[in-house]
């Protein structure tokens, strides 16, 4: 799709696609910019599926905010006003005020009274939706009946983080301590001792729980380390890219480089700048966090501090020569631009102060590749946190009275999973006889569970069903 025309004079030039997603016999994946027209051709679909069924409640339209429910629902009230008043519509508006005097048709016809009883639109947010599935389920509704749903549930995030280490903290509190409490310091020792940077990290994990948890009550081998390692890539990606932008892209590409020829002759291996050079080529997304982090390294003090305005001298390099002399100048100059921003500077000391929770890729000065270590030590250990951090959590959500969206989300789905002995679930059932159409608005906001609840109710379909 592409921007329609504000005035409405002309037909916009994806007209043909606009009503091919009209067609109530397909489904449709809806995508294009801001401003296009979305919400207008959704609002349309919605309508034009009014005129066929015989319920209202047989359409189900799901957003992602209540702001984005109450618009929905108000656009779909003001045209059928505008079709019972005979108000003339703006041409853009024409098609939709058309469809609702259809509507009011059909709602005439089996006594739906819409504009009295708007409540019989299914226009919901997704959380409302999983509170609706639960009411139909006192067992799984009971997890979270009367627990106050928090929309900014970071505070309950840190009290279960500090509960486990409070827990951890004594290795003989309880069986499997002492084994948990090595994990924790082996971590922390990762993390150069930075408690604060751990609780951020585990309080990150707490807030994705949906992409990990299966994964980590099945403990799936190899299969859950691709999938904690695939977490732990996106968050340090984002810090990566916020490096970079803080450094300046070719900034941050032209002092690597710097580095990398200056490291090759520095005379200490443990020296970053050694480090650095020492780093297999590649693109891997790894490898630069590790450049990175290296990078830092050179650029601040042991205590994690930045260096003086003009501290980036050869004496900083051991073994560095006059060879070398043009590239430790240039990489002075960078460092002075980065020394007057402050954004700079709290980029690079956040950076130097945290490795990455990565196996580093090792190389050899001759440039045989050795790759990353085996085994993952790091990873099994944050895994044996989050194996306690989920039952903590669990405990201070009932002991708060609490609950967040991931957890009324998970619930819904229980609900929605076969019974026991193999049946279909109740609620899935009546779910299933009730719903006819789905839309789903901004529909790239889902979670992992949500998805799994969308693809959950919808699964039974099949093409030429009726159903869309």
């Amino acid at each position: 799709m592409t921007e329609s025309p504000a005035s409405g004079s002309r037909p916009p030039v994806d007209e043909a696609q606009r009503v091919a997603a009209l067609d109530l016999e397909r489904s449709f994946i809806v995508q294009a910019p801001a401003g296009s027209g979305k919400t207008e051709l959704l609002t349309q679909r919605l309508l034009k599926l009014l005129v066929r069924v015989p319920r209202p409640e047989r359409v189900l339209a799901i957003t992602f905010t209540r702001k984005a429910t109450q618009e929905m629902r108000a656009r779909i009230l003001r045209r059928l006003r505008q079709a019972r008043d005979g108000t003339v519509p703006e041409p853009h508006e024409a098609a939709a005020v058309r469809l609702a005097g259809e509507v009011l048709a059909n709602d005439a016809r089996h006594g739906w009274n819409l504009l009295d009883q708007p409540g019989r639109l299914r226009i919901l947010t997704i959380d409302a939706l999983c509170a609706q599935l639960l009411q139909r389920s006192p067992e799984h509704g009971a997890a979270v009946s009367g627990l106050r749903l928090l929309e900014q549930p970071r505070a309950l995030y840190r009290k279960a983080v500090r509960r486990l280490l409070d827990d951890l903290d004594d290795p003989d509190a309880f069986d499997g301590g002492a084994a948990l409490h090595a994990s924790l310091v082996r971590v922390l020792l990762h993390l150069d001792g930075d408690v604060q940077r751990l609780e951020d990290l585990l309080m990150d994990m707490l807030q994705i729980r949906d992409q990990w948890t299966d994964l980590l009550v099945g403990r799936a081998g190899g299969g859950m380390h691709d999938s904690l390692r695939h977490v732990l890539r996106q968050r340090q990606a984002a810090e990566l890219e916020a490096f970079r932008r803080a450094l300046g892209r070719d900034g941050f590409d032209r002092a690597v480089a710097l580095v990398q020829d200056i490291g090759a002759a520095v005379d200490a291996a443990d020296h970053p700048a050694a480090r650095l050079a020492a780093l297999p080529a590649g693109t891997d997304p790894e490898h630069a966090l590790w450049q990175a982090y290296w990078l830092a390294q050179v650029l601040t003090r042991a205590d994690g501090q930045p260096r003086g305005r003009t501290a980036v001298k050869p004496g900083l390099f051991p073994g560095a020569g006059t060879d070398q002399r043009p590239q430790i100048d240039a990489l002075s100059e960078h460092y002075q631009h980065w020394f007057d921003s402050s954004t700079a500077q709290a980029a690079i000391e956040r950076i130097a102060r945290h490795p990455p929770l990565a196996e580093e890729p090792l190389s050899t000065r001759s440039g045989e590749t050795t790759g990353p270590r085996a085994g993952d030590p790091v990873l099994n250990d944050v895994l044996a946190l989050l194996t306690v951090l989920l039952a903590e959590l669990n405990l201070t959500m009932g002991e708060a009275g609490a609950t967040d969206f991931q957890h009324l989300a998970q619930a819904a789905l229980s609900c929605l999973e076969t019974e026991p002995d193999g049946g279909v679930s109740p609620v899935l059932l009546a779910e299933d006889l009730r719903l006819e159409h789905l839309l789903v608005d901004e529909f790239q906001d889902t979670s992992h569970i949500q998805h799994r609840l969308i693809r959950r109710l919808t699964e039974g379909w099949t093409p030429g069903d009726g159903r869309t």
